[in-house]
């Protein structure tokens, strides 16, 4: 009786460990990395600026194009 007590005790640690690292192992997939999040937000208005000063480039360009034809 004292070993199937035991027994049991041990299976249920093992549940509750493994249960444990389950859990930890899915929040560490679905948590969100706030220096990440800033990284890629930089990274995006980096871009945004560059295709800003591209499309006033191209535009300027086109008025002095226009300027010269007139």
């Amino acid at each position: 009786m004292g070993i199937d007590v035991q027994k049991a005790r041990n299976t249920a640690a093992q549940g509750e460990a493994f249960l444990k690292q389950l859990n930890t192992l899915r929040e560490s997939n679905a948590g969100v990395s706030l220096d990440e999040e800033l990284t890629n937000l930089l990274k995006y208005q980096r871009a945004f600026e560059g295709a800003a000063r591209l499309v006033t480039t191209g535009s300027e360009m086109m008025d002095t194009i226009l300027a010269m034809v007139r």
